[in-house]
């Protein structure tokens, strides 16, 4: 980690905290703050989106190795941009040695840049097959699997993982140094358990014992809301870099904050004016992307930027009920142009109060 002096709002000078360039194989990453491989959510419009706001490496939704290798063509679409896109993360799942490597190979040919197998997804329909965070369970096969898929391609091959399958069998230090001995180039570590699914807290110190025992790269994931969780998991772990999941659905400008802050020690919340605009530029990349099929899709996405805005429920609701893109967009600048008001009409008010108290 680098500290650099800054001025604060007072002209004083303040440490900024700048942390150090992150390295797995060739690529390079000046900013060591990343978003999480979410299903669902982190398709290309969203990379692309969360491009525009400093991203510098971007991972797809989980892709199924199974489903690769009888060359589905939907599982294709999940990273067929790879080479426009690089660098590119393309995580892989599954639980047969063979399989992944083959499925790895054709990642390669794509254009991927790193290739993350995934050993922490704790989803039923996935650990059912033995993957994901089942994985956890098996660790010879787990080694096995990245024994064979680093001897089968020439890319960096990292591993995401959680602090173990339930709070009796932690096992994030062991499965750790494991996959380094195999070959694995970083580990990503969420420190919940696979049966905490989401619920409770991660334990940030499981990732900072991690980072005592292998000397690999280690990001850090988990609990991060705020460019201030950030700053702590940094300085609390001394991990090399920051995954960002949920915190970044419908809110890309965490990206830019962070960086802001880092630097500034201070950050802005976006306005209406830039919820308006990267909101409805997402949905349209999601219809451009998929095309018409896209847009209950996109409904989903474009109602993730009004989350915290008042009538949240009520405009939900009636995107839902429109059946055409014109009829949401414009029901769209109808709801912001009367944000923009009521925050107008406010700012009079206060504005009004300040005078007759002075």
């Amino acid at each position: 980690m680098i500290n650099q002096f800054t001025d604060n709002q007072n002209g004083e000078k303040k440490r900024a905290f700048i942390p150090a360039q992150l390295r797995i194989g060739e690529v390079c990453i000046n900013f060591p703050v990343v978003p999480a491989p979410m299903a669902g959510v982190t398709d290309k419009p969203y990379r692309d989106i969360v491009r525009q706001f400093g991203v510098e490496l971007t991972f797809t939704e989980m892709v199924s190795s199974e489903a690769l290798i009888r060359k589905n063509c939907k599982t294709f679409e999940l990273f067929n941009t790879a080479r426009e896109e690089w660098p590119l993360v393309v995580q892989i799942f599954g639980s047969k040695p063979d399989v992944l490597a083959n499925a790895a190979k054709i990642v390669e040919s794509e254009g991927a840049a790193i290739i993350d197998i995934n050993a922490g997804c704790p989803v039923k329909k996935i650990v059912r097959q033995g993957a994901g965070a089942a994985l956890l369970k098996t660790p010879n096969t787990l080694a096995n699997i990245i024994t064979e898929v680093k001897r089968t391609v020439k890319l960096p091959v990292t591993l995401k993982i959680r602090s173990g399958w339930d709070k009796n069998t932690i096992n994030a230090v062991e499965i750790s140094k494991l996959a380094e001995d195999s070959g694995i180039d970083a580990i990503t570590l969420h420190p919940r358990t696979a049966t905490q699914l989401f619920g409770g807290h991660a334990d940030w110190n499981i990732i900072k014992q991690v980072r005592k025992h292998v000397k690999l790269p280690v990001i850090g994931n988990g609990d991060i809301k705020t460019p201030e969780d950030v700053l702590r998991m940094f300085k609390s772990t001394s991990c090399h870099a920051i995954m960002i999941g949920r915190a970044s659905i419908g809110n890309p400008w965490i990206f830019e904050q962070i960086r802001t802050f880092f630097i500034k020690n201070k950050y802005q919340k976006p306005g209406l004016e830039e919820i308006e605009l990267t909101g409805i530029t997402h949905f349209e990349k999601v219809l451009e992307f998929y095309g018409p099929r896209g847009l209950p899709y996109a409904k989903t996405v474009l109602i993730r930027y009004v989350k915290y805005l008042p009538k949240a429920r009520e405009s939900r609701n009636t995107i839902y009920s429109l059946n055409s893109p014109e009829d949401i967009e414009r029901f769209w600048r109808e709801y912001f142009s009367w944000l923009k008001q009521r925050r107008n009409q406010q700012q009079l008010e206060e504005e009004n109060i300040e005078s007759n108290c002075s």
